[in-house]
């Protein structure tokens, strides 16, 4: 990555290190992020019988990232901290400090105004929302509600890549170990633990624990390949609740696409960010299903459950399956109290909070997309809005689940349940509190 040392005259951060600006939130007020077009980004190199064919997209700066990036520092009076490639995106993403006497909106506006600057906006943190022969299994009450076992019958989300967007995960667990395909740290920076983090440990849990291995729990989708992307780091030592921000998110969010993730698990909420609304964009319009938890206690901070095409989850309240928030879009609600799951130094313990909320509906879907490889994001979304959780081995049993063509410009896929025979249309950054 491209990285200068700070400029004199920033007294208080003369004993910092500068990659550790990227993650103390005390300095996000100071620290923007900065976009601008690069196609060496994903231009093929030249092949040579000595370098073969390189990997595109490929972490690396360019002598004209520096260059722009150089440019910005000078012409703006920034800190240059840190950059790389958004691939998915085809731009450069750098990392700046603006001075103690500037006013950071002032230099965002005249930096969104600079020809050369696709966007420019502050550095935004988010938090998690943290609050079969298996012997656990019927401490399950809450898959057993939904006749996990049943839907097993039909679909156990085999082959299906879902991305874990959260802390790492215990490795080495019994009940995961064999369930997870990859994994990567973008936060190591400031938080090398990864197989000792409880938030991602969790979630992991109730998606792909392994079944009937005479082993602790069963997964909702125990045959899902789990690709785990740790994003956020725990505020302490043993601690559940974990932070990230808009840099190693969107590291992480870019990882996934690439490696053809089906579902993007986003157990967190925060401001709304540009930056990450547009790799989220970018997703959706790969037909990547984006699952992402709530947080009912604090209506400002929703994003990026509140951006449209993505499914927000909220815990569930007896009785109900899906409710409205303040942007006016459905939320899914999902058991997520007292749920059973796994913990680090392969132990179990129940855990709430909308985080587990999330992870139930990205491991459904993933049953979805493997009984109906063809469905949409925007279809499993109005699904599960017409649908209970604990209807949907009904939905199995009667091979309810279509995806009818229209004949369209682009022959989109818009419809998804057939309820006795006629089709109905459908609609198209703390981790979430336990």
């Amino acid at each position: 990555m491209y990285q200068q040392p700070l400029l004199a005259g920033h007294e208080s951060l003369v004993n910092s290190n500068d990659s550790e600006l990227l993650y103390r939130s005390e300095y996000a007020h100071r620290v923007i992020l900065v976009t601008f077009n690069d196609a060496s980004i994903n231009r093929p190199r030249i092949s040579t019988p000595f370098n073969k064919y390189r990997q595109r997209g490929a972490y690396q700066t360019s002598g004209w990232q520096q260059h722009i990036s150089a440019e910005l520092a000078d012409d703006y009076q920034l800190t240059p901290i840190s950059g790389w490639p958004i691939s998915e995106l085809g731009v450069y993403c750098a990392v700046f400090l603006i001075s103690h006497d500037t006013q950071i909106e002032h230099v965002l506006q005249q930096l969104t105004a600079d020809k050369r600057v696709d966007l420019a906006q502050r550095m935004l943190f988010y938090q998690t929302q943290s609050h079969y022969s298996d012997p656990y299994f019927k401490l399950q009450s809450h898959i057993q509600q939904m006749q996990i076992a049943e839907l097993h019958q039909y679909s156990t989300g085999k082959n299906i890549k879902i991305a874990l967007i959260d802390t790492g995960v215990d490795l080495n667990h019994p009940d995961l170990k064999q369930q997870i395909s990859d994994s990567h740290n973008f936060a190591e920076a400031i938080s090398s633990s990864f197989s000792e983090d409880i938030h991602g440990t969790a979630l992991a849990g109730v998606m792909v624990a392994s079944a009937d291995n005479a082993t602790g729990i069963v997964g909702i989708a125990p045959d899902a390949n789990l690709i785990v992307l740790k994003a956020c780091w725990p505020l302490s030592n043993d601690s559940i609740q974990a932070t990230c921000n808009s840099f190693t998110l969107a590291l992480a969010i870019n990882n996934a696409i690439k490696r053809g993730a089906n579902i993007l698990n986003l157990s967190l909420s925060g401001e709304h960010d540009p930056l990450i609304e547009k790799l989220l964009t970018t997703a959706l319009d790969k037909h990547i299903a984006i699952i992402a938890a709530t947080n009912n206690t604090n209506t400002e901070h929703q994003f990026p459950g509140s951006m449209p095409g993505v499914i927000a989850v909220s815990q569930t309240e007896p009785g109900m399956n899906k409710q409205t928030d303040q942007t006016g879009q459905q939320t899914i609600l999902a058991p997520g109290e007292e749920i059973l799951t796994t913990m680090p130094n392969a132990g179990y313990d129940f855990i709430s909070g909308s985080s587990l909320s999330a992870a139930h509906v990205s491991a459904i879907s993933a049953l979805l997309i493997e009984h109906q490889p063809q469905i949409r994001p925007n279809q499993i979304k109005h699904l599960l809005q017409t649908t209970g959780i604990n209807e949907l081995i009904s939905i199995f049993q009667n091979n309810r689940i279509n995806t009818t063509r229209r004949i369209s410009g682009n022959a989109d896929l818009n419809h998804v349940i057939d309820k006795g025979g006629n089709n109905e249309n459908s609609i198209f950054f703390n981790l979430t509190q336990l």
